[in-house]
């Protein structure tokens, strides 16, 4: 068994990375990444709760292959990116996905690529 590192709330999403060698674990109160072992799991990181909060919303969370970016969202339709470098984690991005979308709409949102943040 392992301790999830979440005190006060109960995990209310857990996301594995494309390759399998990581997990985030997201509740209420913050996001841990996780590096997954055969038969355990050690804490990498813990990422706080910036996000804004949307009552009645479910907390999304997912990881990059190779676990080096993290994004999570606890609704309002805004969407935090982590760059992760060993135990640390900082905001790389803070998306308003509503204003993207209406933008996008209008031709003038962000262009997504492949290898863009």
């Amino acid at each position: 068994m392992v301790d999830h590192k979440h005190p006060n709330n109960s995990v209310r999403w857990l996301n594995f990375s494309p390759c399998n060698k990581y997990l985030v674990s997201t509740a209420n109160d913050s996001s841990c990444l996780w590096v997954l072992g055969d038969m355990d799991a050690t804490l990498q990181t813990t990422l706080p709760c910036d996000e804004v909060r949307e009552e009645g919303a479910t907390n999304v969370s997912a990881c990059s292959i190779g676990g080096k970016m993290v994004a999570v969202t606890r609704g309002d339709m805004q969407l935090t990116i982590y760059k992760i470098n060993g135990d640390s984690a900082s905001v790389i991005a803070v998306r308003d996905l509503e204003t993207e979308v209406q933008q996008t709409e209008r031709g003038t949102g962000f262009k997504y690529g492949k290898g863009q943040n």
